[in-house]
């Protein structure tokens, strides 16, 4: 697989993470006009998906931990290089059932691109998804 390919995947789904933590976290609209002093800078960094990541965020408190939890779960689901995520798991024939995650990523790159018409993994994972996809 092409590594500027594959890094670029990860930062896609880094940036996605992190959004989602910050639009999920309370009332995320509010705290842009908080007063200057009550919000800081905040740096994160850490190990994920077999690299370094790095965060940089305005925010009243720290989010290291939530951040941390949210990619754990797409280490879980989404990771190649975790031999114990779901998806390595349907790779190595270890597994069929998408998890809700690989399910949902599914869904979307099914609206972007149509799936291809033969292979056999596929036709696993629309088997086991939980609201299984309706085959075209």
């Amino acid at each position: 697989m092409d590594k500027g390919k594959t890094k670029k995947e990860l930062l896609i789904i880094l940036v996605a993470v992190v959004a989602a933590i910050t639009v999920a976290h309370n009332n995320p609209f509010g705290r842009m006009f908080q007063p200057k002093d009550r919000q800081q800078y905040h740096y994160n960094e850490g190990t994920i998906f077999g690299t370094i990541y790095h965060t940089k965020y305005l925010c009243d408190k720290d989010l290291q931990a939530e951040i941390e939890a949210e990619l754990q779960e797409v280490d879980a689901s989404l990771s190649m290089f975790n031999p114990q995520s779901t998806i390595s798991k349907i790779n190595k024939g270890e597994s069929n059932e998408a998890d809700e995650m690989l399910s949902e990523v599914l869904k979307l790159s099914f609206t972007i691109n149509e799936p291809p018409t033969a292979p056999s993994t596929l036709q696993l994972l629309r088997s086991s998804m939980p609201g299984a996809l309706v085959s075209r």
